[in-house]
C-alpha cells in the first residue's frame, strides 16, 4: 500500500523546474527517518531556484521513502535519488544517478557551507535535479561554491549525525550500506 500511496504522490510531481522561491520567502520542511526528525529552513534569498525545487518535491511526496544512499563522516550526508533510491525497490548499483527528470540551473553561492548547511548536490554546471546534501562540518575551505545552497538545518543535527555514523562502503563513493530512508517530508509555514 506504501509503494501505491508513494507512486501516486510523485505522479503529481514537477516534470519540469518549479518556479523559484522568493527572495524572503521561507519554508519549513520535516524530514521524518527511523532515527529521528529532521528540520530544516528553507529559504529564497539563498538559492530561489533551488528552494523552490527543493519545496515543490518535498510538498508532493517526491522524497517520501528515498533514502540518505551517500554517507561521508565529517563531511556530508547525501540523499535525493527519487528514481533509483526509492524503498523498497532500491537499485543500489545506480542510486546517486538519478534525478526528477528534469535539471536546472545553479543559483550564485551567497554563504559559507558551515555545518547544516543544506545544498544541492549535481554533476557539474547547471545539473541540478532532486539530490541534496547536508554539511556536517564546515566546508567552506574545502567545497568550492558550484553547489547551490537553499536551507539549514535548525533542528535533528543529531539525526543528522545518527545517519551519518552509519555503517558505509568507504571511498571512493561512501554509499551507504543499511540505508536510512526519509519516511514522510512534510513543507510548512514557518
Amino acid at each position: 500500500a506504501c509503494s501505491v500511496a508513494s507512486a501516486s504522490a510523485a505522479s503529481d510531481c514537477p516534470t519540469s523546474q518549479p518556479p523559484p522561491l522568493a527572495a524572503g520567502e521561507t519554508r519549513a520542511v520535516t524530514i521524518e527517518t527511523s532515527k529521528g526528525s529532521i528540520v530544516i529552513s528553507v529559504d529564497g534569498s539563498l538559492g530561489p531556484n533551488a528552494a523552490g525545487n527543493f519545496v515543490a518535491l518535498a510538498g508532493c511526496g517526491y522524497y517520501d521513502d528515498v533514502i540518505f544512499h551517500r554517507l561521508v563522516p565529517g563531511f556530508v550526508i547525501q540523499g535525493g535519488d527519487g528514481q533509483f533510491g526509492r524503498e523498497p525497490n532500491v537499485q543500489s548499483q545506480l542510486v546517486g544517478r538519478g534525478g526528477p527528470g528534469y535539471q536546472f540551473a545553479d543559483d550564485p553561492v551567497t554563504v559559507p557551507y558551515t555545518r547544516g548547511t543544506v545544498a544541492m548536490a549535481n554533476s557539474g554546471a547547471d545539473t541540478n535535479g532532486s539530490q541534496f546534501f547536508i554539511c556536517l562540518a564546515d566546508l567552506s575551505s574545502t567545497l568550492s561554491p558550484s553547489y547551490s545552497v537553499f536551507g539549514h538545518v535548525t533542528a535533528g543535527m543529531d539525526v543528522v549525525d545518527a545517519i551519518a555514523a552509519m555503517p558505509n562502503s568507504g571511498k571512493p563513493d561512501n554509499a551507504a550500506l543499511q540505508p536510512v530512508a526519509m519516511t514522510t517530508v512534510t513543507v510548512s509555514q514557518p
